[in-house]
């Protein structure tokens, strides 16, 4: 069968023809709404983030009193591969990675009790926040408008 042989067999058919696109449309469109849709996906990376606010108090000082005592804390979670640490004017930044293996969410309680004992060994004036990694937490891309 040549190629013009096979369109005069589709335009002797053009019933037939258009109810099989039609009948694709339809398993489309539900198809399509079945489907979840999502900006990100669920992924959950074993990585615990914790930021530590104390005013504007010196990085030395920041250092002595929020960044060892912390470190030193949060080094004993179970699961912990390796700990860095970001200390400036009146912040600190520690990034915990955890095994592979490691459940996320269990390792986000285990910081978060920890860090609750932290609190008794850090200045009452520091503000603690815990986050977990995901990937909403970055911003993937910033517009700006600029003369």
């Amino acid at each position: 069968m040549n190629s013009k042989d096979f369109f005069v067999f589709l335009i002797r058919r053009k019933v037939a023809v258009i109810l099989i696109f039609l009948m694709f449309g339809i398993i489309g469109y539900y198809t399509s709404n079945s489907v979840t849709k999502d900006i990100f996906p669920n992924v959950y990376f074993p990585r615990v983030e914790v930021a530590i606010e104390n005013g504007y108090t010196p990085t030395k000082q920041m250092l002595l009193e929020i960044t060892k005592p912390a470190e030193e804390s949060l080094k004993t979670v179970q699961g912990v591969e390796k700990i860095v640490s970001k200390t400036s004017i009146g912040s600190v930044e520690i990034n915990l990675y955890f095994n592979w293996s490691t459940n996320p969410f269990t390792a986000y309680q285990l910081v978060l009790a920890r860090v609750s004992e932290l609190k008794n060994v850090i200045p009452s004036t520091a503000k603690v926040v815990v986050r977990q990694a995901t990937p909403s937490m970055y911003p993937i891309g910033i517009y700006a408008i600029g003369s």
